[in-house]
C-alpha cells in the first residue's frame, strides 16, 4: 500500500529508516517541522510509534517494539501452563529450518516453518505455525486455542499501520469523511458495509471533488480527499468484519473479500462523470490487527482523492454533490448549473487530459494540407 496523507508517510517513514528525530524527519519529507512535531505526537498517542528520550534534549522517533510469534506463543505457553517450547535448527542448502514442539510433551504435534535464508526469521515461521496448531486442537483449553487463534491472525497481520479501537487523530472536515457502524466498540459487519458502502460512497466522492473544484477556482488549494470506512465518526477504528470459520481460510477469505469489494467499487465508478481515469481515484483495503475475542478477517476501507492535474467538476448519477464541513448534501440549483456547465464544457475526456494529443493531430493535418496544396501547384 502506497502511503497518501501526511500521517501515513510519517508513520512510514520512522517505520523504515534508523531512529530519527523531527528535524531529519521533516527535512527527508519536505514538511514544515512544527507540522511534523504535530504528526510525531499524535502517532505516539494512538500507540503507533515511540519517543526515546535519553540522547539528550531532541526526542528520538522509532517504530514500535512489535512482538513476534515467538514472543507471542512463550506468552501464551506460560498464561495456559502448556510447558516450553523446544527450537531445533538445521541448515540445508543455505537456508535454515527449524523445527518448534513443546518439551516432555506429545499433546501438540511439532512444526516446521518455511525455511529461510535468516535462522531468526525460521524460528518465528516455526513458531507462527505452532500458534496455527493449538488454535485447531482439542487437547488444550478452549480459551488457549481460541487465543492462539487470534495471536496467529494478529502475526498474519503484523506491520498493518491500523490497530482496532485506535484512533485516528483528524477531524472529519470537507477532505475526510468517516463512515462506520452505530457503536464505536465493536466492529462493522461486511453485509451492512456493502450496502452502506453502495448508497453512499458516489455522493461522498462527487462532493469531495467538487469541494475542491471550486475551490481550486476561487484561488485556494485543496487538500487531497480521503474518505474511510470501518471508522466510526469520532475516529475510532473498528474495522469491517468477514467471519473464518477456520485459520486455514484466512488466505482464501481475504482475497475474495478484496475482489468483492473492488467489483462493488469498480459498479460505483461507472456512474460517475467524468471518468476515474481523470478523477485519479485509489481504493485501498486494509487488514488490521484484531482486538476482538473470535475470528474475522477485519480490514478498512479507504478511498484517496488526490488533487487531480486536470480539476474537474463530477456528478454521481447526473446529481451533483458538495460538501458542507463533515457532510455531504444535494449541491444547490446556482451550484448544479455551474458545475454543470464546467462538466459540459469539458465533456470528453481526451479534450480535458491530453490536449497534446489534439494540438499534435492539428499540426499533422495541417502539415498535410501543406503538401498536398505544393504538390498541386507543381503539376
Amino acid at each position: 500500500m502506497k502511503p497518501t496523507s501526511p500521517s501515513d508517510l510519517v508513520l512510514e517513514y520512522v517505520r523504515n529508516h534508523e531512529p530519527s528525530d523531527a528535524l531529519k524527519i521533516s527535512k527527508a519529507l519536505g514538511f514544515e517541522k512544527k507540522e511534523t512535531k504535530r504528526i510525531l505526537y499524535q502517532l505516539l498517542q494512538g500507540g503507533r510509534i515511540e519517543m526515546d528520550k535519553s540522547a539528550g534534549d531532541r526526542p528520538i522517533w522509532q517504530p514500535l517494539s512489535e512482538k513476534t510469534s515467538v514472543h507471542h506463543l512463550k506468552d501464551l505457553c506460560d498464561e495456559f501452563d502448556l510447558g516450553s517450547m523446544d527450537y531445533q535448527l538445521s541448515n540445508s542448502g543455505g537456508r535454515y529450518s527449524v523445527t518448534c514442539q513443546l518439551k516432555g510433551d506429545d499433546r501438540l504435534p511439532p512444526t516446521t516453518g518455511r525455511a529461510e535464508i535468516l535462522d531468526k526469521r525460521a524460528k518465528v515461521r516455526a513458531a507462527h505455525s505452532m500458534l496455527l496448531t493449538i488454535a485447531g486442537s482439542s487437547r488444550v483449553p478452549k480459551e488457549c486455542s481460541q487465543k492462539a487463534g487470534l495471536l496467529f491472525l494478529n502475526a498474519y497481520n503484523m506491520g498493518s499501520q491500523f490497530v482496532q479501537f485506535g484512533k485516528i487523530e483528524r477531524d472529519e472536515s470537507s477532505y475526510l469523511e468517516f463512515k462506520g457502524g452505530k457503536d464505536d466498540k465493536s466492529s462493522w459487519d461486511y453485509v451492512q458495509f456493502k450496502e452502506y458502502f453502495k448508497a453512499v460512497v458516489g455522493k461522498q466522492i462527487s462532493g469531495i471533488i467538487n469541494c475542491q473544484y471550486l475551490m481550486i477556482e476561487n484561488g485556494v488549494i485543496p487538500k487531497p480527499g480521503e474518505i474511510y470506512f470501518g471508522v466510526h465518526d469520532n475516529g475510532t477504528i473498528q474495522g469491517i468484519k468477514v467471519r473464518i470459520d477456520s485459520l486455514e481460510q484466512v488466505k482464501s477469505v481475504e482475497s475474495k473479500t478484496i475482489d468483492k469489494i473492488n467489483l462493488l467499487f469498480d459498479n460505483v465508478l461507472r456512474s460517475l462523470n467524468p471518468s476515474p481515469r481523470i478523477l485519479n481515484i485509489n481504493l485501498e483495503i486494509d487488514p488490521i490487527n484484531s482486538k476482538e475475542s473470535h475470528l474475522n478477517f477485519l480490514f478498512i476501507v479507504r478511498i484517496i482523492l488526490p488533487i487531480s492535474p486536470y480539476p474537474r467538476s463530477c456528478s454521481f448519477k447526473s446529481r451533483f454533490y458538495m460538501r458542507d464541513n463533515a457532510s455531504t448534501r444535494d449541491a444547490t440549483k446556482g451550484e448544479r448549473d455551474h458545475l454543470k456547465f464546467k462538466i459540459e464544457t469539458k465533456q470528453t475526456d481526451t479534450q480535458g487530459a491530453y490536449p497534446m494529443v489534439h494540438l499534435i493531430g492539428g499540426g499533422l493535418l495541417l502539415g498535410c494540407i501543406i503538401l498536398i496544396l505544393f504538390w498541386f501547384n507543381k503539376l
